[in-house]
């Protein structure tokens, strides 16, 4: 059973906590908020503009798209990882991606609008949301490189070390969809696996 945090519990746990001051958590905390959801749920659906930045309290989640017609699944993240989609909030335009939770889940959400305006107060702020986008970016060029050189199989066994318990969270389809091969191929690098170890 998930506990009821308050945000300023959350905004504790956040990461790169050393640009975040006492005073710029208490501002944080009047535009934020704790969403509860349960698994398999929309917090941000395709075609909407992202205002918010979320962190994973509790559960999972994921960021998907559709291509024609079928779901595929961009990044997962668990406790302590940021979801937001960056081309939209920086743009402000609708996105064509979507956030959901996979398992039943806690999410902080700190309105975007308020961290750019409090970022004139306060230039750790503005350190720690660039440090945040970094990461992101840096995260999501590495994906790009694994799917240029890294086989099916190699990017499943990279897959389960940075997310060990992802086969007890995720559906299959989450999983093959996000290593960019169908389920079939999955459960033949799953059975080649298994009978080698």
């Amino acid at each position: 059973m998930i506990d009821r945090p308050t945000i300023r519990d959350f905004l504790d746990q956040l990461p790169y906590q050393n640009y975040l001051s006492n005073q710029i958590k208490s501002q944080l905390e009047l535009h934020s908020k704790v969403i509860f959801l349960p698994g398999k749920t929309q917090l941000q659906p395709i075609g909407s503009t992202c205002k918010n930045i979320y962190f994973v309290f509790e559960g999972s989640a994921r960021i998907f798209y559709l291509r024609d017609g079928t779901e595929i699944t961009e990044y997962f993240a668990r406790k302590g990882d940021i979801l937001i989609r960056v081309e939209s909030l920086l743009r402000n335009k609708s996105t064509k991606k979507g956030i959901e939770s996979i398992s039943k889940s806690v999410f902080l959400e700190i309105n975007a609008a308020s961290i750019f305006t409090l970022f004139e107060q306060d230039k750790n702020l503005e350190k720690w949301f660039n440090t945040l986008i970094q990461d992101a970016f840096i995260e999501n060029v590495q994906r790009t490189e694994h799917f240029q050189i890294l086989s099916p199989e190699e990017r499943y066994f990279q897959l389960i070390q940075v997310f060990p318990d992802i086969l007890n969270i995720a559906p299959l389809k989450y999983i093959a969809s996000y290593l960019g091969i169908t389920q079939v191929s999955l459960s033949r690098i799953r059975r080649r696996i298994d009978r080698h170890s």
